[in-house]
């Protein structure tokens, strides 16, 4: 409420008040060692006349009709046949207000006045059949949301470490160091592991699920910055039957060592426990990071 409002009388003010929408409480109980509320007299508003809708509605019937009985005759140079056509139009219109003042009269209307269509001229184009006969577009249903799941770290500040096989134990997080070490990170400071599933909230439906997701994904990786870290790369663990690391790979549009989506090397390797206990998996990882070892560490990490 404005300045200029403070002061109005208390009940200009809650007629303002209610002509805005806004809902008045008054205070009706009086809370422990509260001061008592002052009492004012709310003047009760005038009540206009008693003017219904049907008696406006009567009262253009009767102009409408007293109009049509004051119309001059038609002249000899307007066709004769359009004559009697604007006085039934006036009729049927006189005829739909009384129906809608007395739905009982509505029967005897339609019966007494016979739909009128208006001639068709030769040069109005006529509907076409396949127009007519085109249904109407089917408005697109809502579909189920994407659902997979995965907990995620970041290490040295540029790797982003990700598995859907559950969280990280200790074993895997010196395992992961003694990676880093091999590839000569210097810096394999650990942050805390996140859980991350989606979608975040359930009981909603989706017109588009894998572009929501998506954008879940990079809101995801963007909150990544926001702690301190720039991904520089992704790793995911997870095994290849793995219904979550299926819709994961295809969120993240992996294709050629590289996401897509977020333009960013990938290194796709098995679960990190068949890697711990894999000398295969362990050759099949390294193969993968010989590359990235080139490209990221020749650049040392920033640090925030």
């Amino acid at each position: 409420m404005s300045q200029h409002s403070h002061g109005l009388p208390t009940h200009q003010q809650a007629q303002y008040l209610d002509a805005m929408g806004i809902t008045l409480w008054v205070p009706r109980y009086r809370l422990p060692n509260a001061l008592v509320s002052s009492e004012c007299e709310w003047p009760e508003p005038e009540k206009a006349p008693e003017t219904t809708a049907t008696q406006g509605l009567h009262r253009l019937v009767k102009d409408a009709e007293a109009a049509q009985a004051s119309t001059p005759p038609t002249s000899s140079s307007q066709p004769e046949a359009t004559a009697p056509v604007q006085r039934r139009g006036g009729e049927q219109h006189s005829a739909q207000i009384r129906a809608l003042l007395t739905p009982d009269a509505q029967a005897d209307d339609s019966a007494s006045t016979p739909p009128i269509e208006a001639p068709l001229s030769p040069e109005t184009p006529q509907p076409a059949a396949a127009e007519e006969a085109q249904p109407a577009a089917s408005p697109t249903e809502p579909l189920e949301p994407l659902r997979f799941a995965f907990n995620a770290l970041m290490l040295g500040q540029r790797w982003l470490i990700l598995t859907t096989a559950g969280s990280f134990t200790p074993q895997m997080l010196k395992f992961l160091d003694a990676v880093l070490s091999a590839l000569g990170e210097p810096d394999r400071a650990a942050t805390r592991p996140v859980d991350f599933h989606w979608p975040m909230i359930d009981g909603f439906s989706t017109e588009a699920p894998l572009e929501e997701a998506r954008e879940g994904m990079r809101a995801f990786v963007e909150g990544r910055k926001h702690q301190g870290g720039t991904p520089e790369c992704v790793w995911l663990f997870a095994h290849e039957q793995d219904e979550h690391a299926q819709v994961l790979s295809e969120v993240l549009e992996i294709q050629e060592g590289q996401s897509q989506l977020l333009k960013l090397p990938l290194v796709r390797a098995a679960s990190l426990d068949e890697v711990m206990t894999s000398a295969d998996a362990k050759r099949q990882l390294w193969r993968q990071l010989l590359p990235l070892q080139q490209q990221l560490l020749s650049v040392p990490a920033e640090h925030p």
